[in-house]
């Protein structure tokens, strides 16, 4: 089951730390017009432990993508930025007297918009989790949040951890004693259940795609934890750096991840290239990250890997969706253009991996430049 991603219905929600010696949350919340009626939801997880720097994650639900580590982040009495500089994406805002509101800026890519966030009420949040089966032996866990703040309407979340890390804003929401009922537009979900007298689990009906299947939810205290060994965990023995190029001929900004061993190189490099659909640079799937893994394993044997997110994922601009495999071979000699641009990597030995369609446009890259030194094709 592939779920959809909508880039529609641009709220943001901001959840930041307040001063104080102990951690707490605060949400904030604002609405970016960017004109058409398009927008993108986007989240902002700010900690602020007893000892140590201030931290933050930033996603963007509509478009599924995981949680992306902001460079820097300031939250004062006056103040509230981040920055993502994967993303080329910036906010700065200056809060109220009341700390309540904060008023400013948010540019990305040169392109700059008006946005007030506002401070929600605390909310106290359940968490649903079950798991859908598809046949065949296969299950899909889902996770299902469900907020309801003091002052305001119920608020929800959803998640399919086994296929990624994504977040996806719930359109409607029904809890009451005896009834659970939800529907996220975007991927053409419905579900209604019974709940048990103890409160404890919802037994109900689950609709997508014209698909009926029965589902139980059941409260927990947290969500199952997803476990993949195989993925690596940092601190790495190698440099990583989160970047943005241009593909100049399509107007399209591709955002990467370059790792190169340690040394003063220059060394030889490879381009990672996606299968077909949707994929971000690490081609996330079921929770796996497959590039990451391949990315891991060479540079620690002393080949610099660059992987990129596709055309509208993650930080890369553009639309996937409207894109040829012509259009995806374009941004791959982008890439390659980019590292003979650079002095850490050897321009003679810069190759290609492609995966599954990967295996159609690395051929097609190789055919029109002479930059290209090899080709590795994965399930072509």
């Amino acid at each position: 089951m592939r779920m959809l991603m909508s880039r529609t219905a641009l709220s943001i929600a901001l959840l930041a730390v307040a001063g104080g010696a102990a951690p707490a949350e605060v949400a904030w919340e604002g609405r970016l017009d960017v004109g058409g009626g398009a927008g993108l939801t986007l989240v902002l997880r700010v900690k602020t432990p007893e000892n140590g720097p201030v931290t933050a994650t930033f996603a963007s639900l509509e478009q599924g993508a995981a949680e992306i580590k902001a460079d820097s982040v300031t939250l004062d009495k006056t103040t509230l930025k981040f920055q993502l500089k994967s993303l080329d994406a910036e906010f700065s805002g200056t809060r109220n007297a009341a700390g309540d509101e904060a008023a400013g800026q948010f540019t990305q890519r040169g392109k700059t918009f008006p946005l007030t966030l506002k401070v929600r009420p605390d909310a106290a949040e359940e968490v649903w989790e079950g798991k859908l089966e598809l046949g065949s032996g296969i299950g899909l866990r889902l996770v299902l949040r469900v907020a309801e703040p003091k002052v305001g309407p119920i608020r929800a979340t959803f998640a399919s951890p086994d296929q990624g890390a994504a977040l996806f804003p719930v359109d409607t929401i029904r809890r009451d004693k005896e009834t659970l009922a939800f529907a996220i537009k975007a991927l053409g979900i419905e579900y209604s259940a019974k709940i048990n007298p103890a409160g404890t689990e919802a037994a109900g009906q689950w609709k997508q795609a014209g698909v009926e299947r029965p589902l139980t939810l059941k409260k927990v205290a947290k969500a199952t934890e997803v476990r993949r060994p195989q993925t690596p965990k940092p601190p790495f023995p190698y440099n990583e750096e989160r970047l943005a190029y241009e593909n100049k001929k399509d107007g399209v900004t591709l955002a990467a991840t370059l790792t190169t061993p340690r040394g003063p190189g220059p060394f030889p490099a490879v381009i990672l290239i996606s299968g077909s659909g949707a994929q971000d640079r690490d081609e996330t799937l079921f929770n796996h990250k497959p590039f990451l893994v391949i990315a891991d394993a060479l540079t620690r044997r002393g080949i610099a890997v660059l992987r990129v997110d596709d055309r509208g994922v993650g930080g890369s601009s553009g639309n996937s969706l409207k894109a040829t495999s012509d259009d995806f071979a374009g941004d791959v000699l982008a890439g390659v253009a980019f590292l003979k641009s650079r002095k850490d990597i050897d321009a003679g030995k810069i190759g290609l991996i492609g995966h599954s369609e990967g295996g159609i446009i690395a051929p097609i890259v190789a055919a029109r430049s002479d930059d290209v030194a090899f080709i590795v094709l994965m399930a072509g």
